[in-house]
C-alpha cells in the first residue's frame, strides 16, 4: 500500500517539511482588493501582510479549483499512490472539505479519504505530519483503521480549547493510540 498525504498552504508547512514528509500542499486563492493570488505561489507571506496594510477591503479566500484537485488525486494515482489522505481547514470556515467529499466518484485508480481538520494553521500543518510519519512507517495499520484521525468532538460555539505547544504531541499519541487499537 502507497499512501500520499495532502494538505492545503493554510497549514503553513515549510519548505523543509514538505520536502522531508513527501507532503503535496494544495495553494489557497487569497483575493485582496479583486485580484486573486495562489497563496505560497503568487504571493509570499511578506508580500501578503504588506498588501493588507495598504488594501481597501479585508482580504478573502476561494476554494482551489475541483479540476486542479481531481488532476493532482489523478496523478498521484499514476504514481502508484492508492490511498491518499486529504487533510484541509476547518468545514466550519470553509467549504472546500465538503466540495471534496464526492471527489472519489471520479476517480478510477485511487482513493482518497478527506479529512476536516477542524483546525487550520500549523496544527492543521501537524496534523498533515503526523499523518505522513504514519502512512511511512504503517500504512496497513491506517487501512484497517480509516477512522484513525479523529481525535476528538467536533469544535462548536461553545467549546473551549486551549492551545499549548504540546498539542502537536497530545494529538500525534491519540492517532497512534487509534491504530494500535486496530490489532
Amino acid at each position: 500500500m502507497k499512501i500520499a498525504v495532502v494538505t492545503d498552504s493554510t497549514s503553513y508547512l515549510s519548505t523543509e517539511e514538505v520536502e522531508r514528509y513527501h507532503i503535496h500542499v494544495v495553494p489557497i486563492p487569497v483575493v485582496i482588493d479583486g485580484r486573486s493570488y495562489n497563496e505560497g505561489v503568487d504571493i509570499t507571506l511578506d508580500e501578503f501582510w504588506e498588501k493588507l496594510r495598504n488594501s481597501k477591503s479585508f482580504p478573502s479566500t476561494s476554494q482551489p479549483p475541483m479540476g486542479e484537485m481531481i488532476q493532482l488525486y489523478q496523478q498521484l494515482g499514476d504514481e502508484g499512490y492508492d490511498t491518499i489522505i486529504s487533510i484541509h481547514l476547518a468545514s466550519t470556515i470553509s467549504g472546500f472539505v465538503n466540495s471534496l467529499r464526492d471527489v472519489n466518484s471520479q476517480l478510477t485508480n485511487t482513493k482518497v479519504i478527506v479529512y476536516d481538520s477542524q483546525i487550520t494553521v500549523k496544527l492543521m500543518g501537524y496534523l498533515a505530519i503526523e499523518a505522513a510519519r504514519m502512512a511511512d512507517k504503517a500504512p496497513m495499520q491506517i487501512k484497517l483503521l480509516p477512522g484513525w484521525m479523529t481525535f476528538g468532538p467536533p469544535l462548536t460555539k461553545s467549546s473551549s480549547w486551549m492551545i499549548s505547544n504540546t498539542l502537536f504531541a497530545v494529538v500525534g499519541c491519540q492517532m497512534r493510540l487509534r491504530l494500535l487499537a486496530a490489532f
